[in-house]
């Protein structure tokens, strides 16, 4: 999700309205509902995964949480401003792993724009359906204000996504958060193969085997991680670690209350987010016209439960041929084959190229976090 500042920019610079008081209120009632947020959503607060790929979607899932926030919603909708506001900030929080892909695969926004707003339009075209008198208490002048608004933002969206992607304010944001992600990649990536490695020494490597297991109580400080031996207190193991690779550790360490069974789905759901990020696989289907509700089922779901993901999930199918027990080599030619298969199906008819080495780098991860999840999950 962008910065305030960039919310503020945008809406001044190009659409011609004024937010800050829109802002204070907005971001009040954001931090309140995200404490509300249950811990596991079929909405998208979760859906693109641990760390860096979360934070632009807590929007989505937060404006269906506005309907409960009825003085907020009235507040918003009673001017066509504030309405404007309102509705720029979730658009902008729906478009930027979208601008975030551009900048990650170098492809060009003249080419890709027009997938881009016609995903956001759908994803906003569900959101507003249930903004209405019947489902909220509102006025149904509000609730017509609110979707005269978004209308007027559609008409003007596809002409200034150009000057958006390019206003300075949003320049300077999307560096830190391509710089920020490269970070997380490298943790993630140093989680993956170190530990596969058998790495001696107290490095990053070791981490996921003692956060999973009972022998140790795990505390993350200001700029380290401590391990502390349950049965000799006097025994520790120390990791240095900057910010990025604190967060990531929190995340992971939702799954030591899990049993084994749903820690291993829990972290293989992951393992796929992870594998679909660092190939740019994710990337590339941000830059079709697709929700990211249909990329979360098309790409990154393991649920083997379910028919629609069986069916149709590259992660749940991926994840049955790790299970099937083939020898590395094969396996991994299948999974390339795989990603091709879901790029001619999904991708190909929009014109988006599949980047060189993304197949194999996608397959290359999947079966080291296989690997790995499989060894501390017995």
């Amino acid at each position: 999700m962008p910065y305030w500042r960039v919310n503020r920019a945008i809406a001044r610079d190009l659409f011609g309205v004024e937010s800050s008081d829109v802002d204070r209120l907005i971001a009040a009632k954001v931090r309140s509902v995200r404490r509300r947020m249950p811990g596991k959503s079929s909405l998208p607060g979760e859906i693109c995964g641990s760390g860096i790929l979360a934070y632009h979607l807590e929007l989505y899932y937060c404006l269906e949480k506005f309907k409960n926030e009825v003085s907020v919603l009235r507040y918003v909708s009673e001017d066509r401003r504030r309405a404007k506001v309102f509705l720029l900030h979730t658009i902008l929080g729906l478009l930027w792993p979208r601008l975030l892909a551009l900048e990650t695969t170098h492809l060009p926004i003249d080419k890709y724009g027009k997938n881009i707003v016609e995903a956001v339009k759908t994803e906003m075209r569900g959101i507003l359906a249930n903004f209405n008198p019947i489902d909220i208490p509102i006025s149904l002048h509000s609730c017509l204000q609110l979707k005269e608004a978004f209308k007027e933002i559609l008409i003007q969206l596809p002409a200034m996504l150009n000057d958006i992607y390019r206003h300075p304010t949003v320049r300077r944001q999307l560096a830190r958060d391509v710089k920020w992600r490269m970070r997380y990649e490298e943790c993630m990536k140093n989680l993956l193969t170190s530990s596969l490695e058998g790495e001696k020494s107290a490095g990053i490597g070791n981490v996921l085997p003692l956060i999973f297991s009972k022998q140790y109580r795990v505390t993350i400080g200001k700029d380290e991680i401590v391990f502390q031996d349950i049965n000799n207190p006097n025994r520790k193991t120390v990791i240095k670690g900057d910010k990025c690779f604190r967060i990531l550790l929190r995340s992971i360490l939702r799954g030591r209350r899990m049993n084994s069974k749903d820690r291993f789905e829990w972290l293989m759901d992951r393992v796929s987010r992870f594998s679909a990020t660092h190939s740019r696989l994710l990337d590339l289907f941000l830059l079709a016209p697709f929700t990211i509700k249909d990329i979360y089922y098309f790409l990154l779901d393991t649920d083997e439960n379910d028919l629609f993901s069986t069916l149709f999930s590259l992660g749940t199918n991926v994840l049955k041929s790790c299970k099937d027990q083939e020898d590395d080599e094969t396996l991994r030619r299948k999974i390339i084959d795989m990603v091709d298969s879901s790029w001619r199906s999904d991708l190909k008819e929009y014109n988006i190229p599949l980047l060189e080495g993304c197949a194999e780098t996608y397959a290359d991860t999947f079966i080291a976090g296989y690997k790995l999840v499989k060894s501390i999950t017995r």
